[in-house]
């Protein structure tokens, strides 16, 4: 299994036109492939991995979506914006993240969903929705404040009922009606309105 993933780092040496020759440009690229790491975590890059199955096709979907100019640094940029510190980690959140098992089909589908181009935007968006600093603690908030186990199911139910297919001006605009600062606070302030309004229908 292990020699697959190895030979799919080679399938993408390969197709590199600035590498290095023989084994320490291998070396530089797994490092690459690692966030920096290297071999101790190249494994567990693979493991997240193995359902995809082009990497070069995945790795250049995170380049674009990162707004990056190589592997390497994408990587880096993607660990730091999700709140993790190994590319595996990140791997595994960002898949939890959106529920969707591969990681080229979960960074697509989320550009789709919030019709964004860049990685960048839509997370620090997030962010300052939800009031948090990594996706762990905004999938949290998800959970608790819209009952759904990823963002996807989320942005699909906005995008049904709304016909503008904006989610992120949408959760911008609840803001700014409520006059909150995140959708924990606007969620309250919703539900307190509602619940006044029951009380004098029923009065």
């Amino acid at each position: 299994m292990l020699l697959h993933g190895l030979s799919d780092v080679i399938d993408y040496y390969d197709h590199e036109v600035d590498h290095e020759k023989g084994l320490d440009g291998l070396k530089r690229q797994v490092y690459q492939l690692t966030g920096g790491v290297g071999p101790s975590e190249f494994p567990r890059v693979y493991e997240c991995l193995n359902s995809d199955t082009d990497w070069q096709a995945t790795f250049n979907v995170l380049i674009s979506v990162m707004r990056s100019s190589n592997i390497g640094e994408a990587i880096v940029e993607f660990n730091r914006l999700v709140g993790k510190k190994t590319f595996s980690d990140s791997i595994t959140l960002m898949k939890k993240f959106t529920g969707l098992s591969h990681l080229k089909y979960a960074l697509e589908e989320l550009l789709q969903e919030t019709a964004r181009v860049s990685l960048k935007v839509i997370a620090e968006k997030f962010y300052q929705l939800f009031g948090k600093s990594d996706l762990e603690h905004v999938q949290t908030e998800i959970q608790r404040l819209y009952h759904h186990d990823n963002i996807i199911k989320l942005l699909q139910t906005v995008n049904r009922i709304f016909k503008k297919r904006d989610p992120l001006i949408i959760f911008g605009s609840l803001l700014d009606i409520t006059q909150t600062s995140n959708l924990s606070d606007c969620s309250a302030v919703i539900t307190g309105l509602t619940f006044r309004q029951c009380k004098l229908g029923i009065s």
